[in-house]
């Protein structure tokens, strides 16, 4: 229906879901591995294809209190792992456990992560006007392999904006 409206009004028919696999940093200690996503576009972020993380965050607050940090890999030790991706994680500090997987380097907001942190890695961002469309390909086996994994470096990405290059 939500598509049959969006039609409707004159903006382009949204994209059904799609299926691609992302890196999923677990709040439990255990250690980030590959994990198989599918998107939505039940969004906060005026974009089409967000990945739905409601099987891990559930549907109330954590779901509601997401947000994204934009993060660009050069010169990696494996040509695959360079690129465009997104961080993809909570800020619902009183309903998830803080992730003790991703250190935590001081700055000045002191920045904690609540329950599993998400990596996606983007093809291509295309702009529809008011709602953008994210493209995803699967991330690299060799990504689990990276210093921002291994150790810890996810700690440094800035929310909202800041980003990340490495």
């Amino acid at each position: 229906m939500l598509t049959s409206l969006w039609s409707f009004l004159g903006r382009p028919e949204l994209p059904p879901p799609v299926n691609f696999i992302g890196v999923r940093i677990p709040a439990d200690r255990s250690p980030p591995r590959l994990v198989a996503l599918r998107t939505t576009n039940d969004s906060v972020f005026h974009a089409a294809q967000n990945p739905d993380l409601r099987p891990f965050w559930g549907t109330g607050t954590p779901w509601e209190f997401r947000d994204r940090s934009r993060i660009e890999l050069k010169h990696q030790p494996f040509e695959s792992c360079n690129g465009l991706y997104y961080v993809f994680f909570s800020f619902a500090e009183d309903d998830l456990p803080e992730n003790m997987n991703v250190a935590k380097f001081p700055d000045e907001e002191h920045q904690k992560w609540w329950g599993d942190v998400f990596i996606v890695k983007v093809q291509k961002f295309v702009e529809l006007g008011t709602n953008d469309l994210l493209v995803y390909e699967d991330v690299p086996r060799e990504f689990l392999d990276l210093e921002l994994i291994t150790k810890g470096g996810l700690g440094r990405v800035r929310r909202g904006n800041g980003g990340y290059t490495g």
